[in-house]
């Protein structure tokens, strides 16, 4: 995601958070458990090496600060913002960003939320929607951050324009972030130029929100098991499924 940010765009400077090891922790499980969570993360794993095998590491000659998971709104990084001039925030898979550097920063902090809200908020919003059945919230949302978790105004939206009979649930994610990786800048530089107006989330009923604690191997368990039941139906008929959850697009691909 850098690398695409920095060829279209001017990036004076990348905080590089890093992942918290909770989510792949299988202590305390059987092992019948413990073979499913390492096949899953194995599988993710290798699916990102078959998308982004090319993406080793940063831009070169862009200014790169490595910090600590949960230390993206300490003093430091305000203190980086400000030293490095910094006009607009781009987030992708970063921990929450607080009221301090968003009031700072008001309508200049922009996130590509991998999920689509309204619909999925929060942690693993490419997976969740196969443990519901509704793989047509499979994408993402390229959004104005806000204090209330992926609820800023959308900028953008985008889910493939067709999924094939091999994917897997890994790779829906990847195609993605990869298809997000190409648009991301695009819509940033028309929202600087004030080409994209903002809007509003709609308040929908049956929005899920999730966190980490809530992936756990019954709910890993029973993705696999909807993938395998339902995933060709959503195939073989996406266009009119996808139709029950209207998105904002407002940038041509």
């Amino acid at each position: 995601m850098a690398s695409k940010l920095a060829e279209n765009l001017n990036i004076t400077l990348i905080v590089a958070e890093e992942k918290s090891d909770k989510i792949e922790d299988t202590g305390g499980l059987n092992k019948e458990d413990r073979d499913l969570m390492e096949s899953h993360f194995e599988a993710r794993s290798n699916s990102e090496q078959k998308f982004f095998k090319d993406y080793t590491h940063f831009p070169e000659d862009v200014a790169v600060k490595p910090i600590e998971f949960g230390t993206l709104n300490s003093e430091f990084i305000l203190q980086a913002l400000e030293d490095y001039k910094i006009d607009f925030l781009v987030l992708f898979g970063s921990s929450i960003v607080k009221d301090k550097i968003l009031e700072k920063f008001s309508d200049k902090v922009i996130n590509m939320h991998l999920g689509l809200s309204p619909y999925y908020k929060g942690s693993g919003t490419n997976f969740f929607p196969a443990y519901h059945n509704e793989f047509s919230c499979i994408g993402a949302t390229i959004h104005l951050a806000s204090s209330k978790v992926d609820a800023g105004d959308i900028l953008h939206q985008l889910r493939l324009d067709s999924v094939e009979e091999k994917d897997s649930l890994h790779d829906l994610g990847n195609r993605i972030i990869d298809s997000g990786g190409r648009l991301f800048p695009k819509v940033i530089e028309n929202y600087i130029k004030g080409e994209l107006q903002p809007q509003k989330q709609r308040n929908e009923k049956g929005s899920k929100t999730f966190k980490l604690k809530d992936f756990t191997v019954p709910v890993l368990r029973k993705t696999y098991q909807n993938y395998t039941s339902f995933f060709d139906d959503y195939r073989l008929n996406k266009t009119i499924l996808d139709k029950n959850y209207p998105i904002v697009q407002q940038h041509e691909k």
